[in-house]
């Protein structure tokens, strides 16, 4: 009997469902909640769930607080979206004085100090663009205006067409400049090195104005490295005798299927609660961050089986891999 204490026993007689547990099977919970170990309790569902895995229990515990889904251009432009704006006071970028109108569209703003100089740039070469493309028309308009006189005078002429020809090669270098800043495009890559410093890769890396798409890792709504894993908890939960388990999975193969999902059948975990058994077993599905849903058996158990186990703990995190 030693020898399969940790191992599960299934009976399976005239098709039962019955499943045995023995004394001092090792089950495992990971959890990032705060709470006294000798405390357990079940959740709304009646069930406190584990599985016979480390790992699969360990990818339960998230890899952050939360995610967000964003772009450069989000994180770039003022926002009154809280988790933008503290991305923004993380890379420098404060906004003052922006308001917005009922459709929370940017009305107004004075921009961010470590974007004045490229806006000032843009001002000033906007600025001699609109003189020179002014004095270009003004200049088109004495031309035809000459060349209607009679006699016209050819000299006045030659010098039109030299002073237009100067300013149309100046208006070229100009607009070549100015598209050359495009402030989006460079508000855009400063965003995008300081995510890069930080250990995260774009999702896209072709948009004109460097406008890439980022998966981002956040503690309290705080930005966090790409690296960064959430410390949680890891349950050993020891039944001190055999525990009666209901196998709702008797005859079934666990696929990625989530259409029939039977963690959510709450109604019947009640009745085999009444039914005196322990607890249940099921196809469950653990979400991986980089695997997605992986399909493995969980061992639910009920509120009045708590008293009969022993709990270990050991701090734990997201498994890099199965």
């Amino acid at each position: 009997m030693n020898k399969i204490k940790n191992i599960i026993k299934i009976i399976l007689e005239n098709d039962s469902h019955d499943l045995i547990i023995p004394k001092g099977t090792k089950l495992f919970h990971g959890t990032v909640e705060d709470f006294e170990k000798e405390k357990i309790e079940v959740g709304i569902d009646g069930v406190f769930w584990t599985s016979l895995n480390k790992k699969i229990s360990s990818s339960y515990i998230p890899v952050a607080s939360s995610m967000v889904y964003t772009s450069s251009r989000m994180i770039a432009k003022p926002s009154n979206d809280t988790t933008t704006q503290n991305i923004q006071k993380m890379f420098g970028i404060e906004y003052k004085d922006v308001h917005f109108d009922e459709y929370n569209r940017v009305k107004s703003y004075k921009i961010a100090d470590v974007f004045k100089d490229i806006h000032e740039n843009e001002y000033v070469l906007n600025k001699k663009l609109i003189n020179v493309e002014r004095t270009i028309k003004e200049l088109n308009k004495k031309y035809r205006e000459q060349v209607e006189k009679e006699p016209f005078d050819e000299k006045e002429l030659r010098n039109i067409l030299e002073q237009l020809q100067s300013l149309e090669k100046e208006e070229k270098e100009l607009k070549d400049k100015y598209y050359e800043i495009n402030t989006e495009k460079i508000e855009n890559e400063y965003v995008n090195t300081k995510l890069q410093e930080l250990g995260y890769i774009p999702s896209n890396e072709n948009d004109y104005n460097k406008n890439f798409r980022w998966k981002l890792k956040l503690k309290n709504y705080n930005l966090v490295p790409n690296d960064y894993k959430e410390t949680g908890r890891l349950l050993t939960v020891i039944p001190k005798r055999d525990l009666k388990i209901y196998d709702m999975t008797q005859g079934e193969k666990i696929e990625s299927d989530l259409t029939d999902l039977q963690y959510k059948k709450y109604d019947l975990f009640k009745k085999i609660e009444n039914m005196d058994y322990d607890g249940l077993k099921i196809s469950d599905y653990a979400q991986h961050e980089t695997h997605g849903n992986v399909g493995h058996y969980s061992i639910g158990l009920f509120e009045k089986t708590l008293k009969d186990v022993d709990i270990e703990e050991e701090k734990a995190s997201h498994p890099d891999d199965f």
